[in-house]
């Protein structure tokens, strides 16, 4: 798969810094606002998959990203947590929200980069579904797996999945979790796109990353 889909997906040998969003028009900020909040207003019955919170939850889109904006993303976007539960004492460098597209090779680099981390990080992996109909097919089988994390890890080492029913209604999440992304800042459709603190500021960086390089842009 990685040299199948290496073409689709976002490679790249340095980082893409985006700690501070594009100027824009405050029109064009609010429109933006809005159709984050009305796709997220919209998936209401999916709450347990999406959190709490969602009037008004579109992510500040003018302005300085801060810790708030990535509490507030971390809490609109729920998708298969993986790693160390966090929490109280976690530090900025333990949270790392991803995005991704199980039919991206890159992502599924990433994935590995990040296994190491796994003991002291805690990281959400959000799916998109960007690359092709089958990332839309996949997508909703995770979300709908009785085992998602288990679901999730069998996908990046390629081995079988399970076939099980799944919940076509689970879209609405998928829709919130594109929104979500596009409303990062510089405001791409590339995967993977890792979201965190970098001091108090929210900070996104795209492509896989080794480790420590990852490590160094989050410290």
């Amino acid at each position: 798969m990685l040299s199948t889909f290496a073409a689709c997906c976002t490679a790249m040998t340095e980082p893409t810094r985006l700690a501070a969003p594009d100027p824009e028009s405050p029109a064009r900020c609010t429109r933006r606002q809005a159709g984050l909040a009305l796709s997220l207003t919209g998936a209401r019955v999916l709450a347990p998959w999406l959190g709490a919170g969602l009037a008004g939850a579109a992510l500040s889109a003018c302005g300085a990203r801060t810790a708030e904006d990535f509490d507030r993303l971390w809490s609109q976007v729920r998708g298969v947590p993986q790693g160390a539960s966090g929490g109280a004492g976690s530090t900025p460098g333990q949270r790392l929200l991803v995005f991704f597209d199980t039919r991206c090779g890159f992502c599924t680099q990433l994935w590995h980069n990040l296994q190491p981390a796994m003991a002291s990080w805690q990281t959400l992996w959000v799916p998109v579904a960007i690359l092709a109909p089958a990332s839309r097919d996949e997508a909703l089988a995770l979300l709908s797996s009785p085992e998602p994390q288990a679901w999730l890890q069998a996908h990046m080492q390629r081995r079988p999945t399970a076939p099980a029913p799944v919940d076509a209604a689970l879209g609405a999440v998928l829709d919130a979790n594109l929104k979500a992304m596009e409303g990062l800042p510089g405001s791409s459709r590339a995967v993977p796109q890792s979201v965190g603190l970098k001091g108090e500021a929210l900070h996104v960086v795209r492509g896989a990353l080794p480790l420590a390089r990852l490590q160094a842009e989050f410290a």
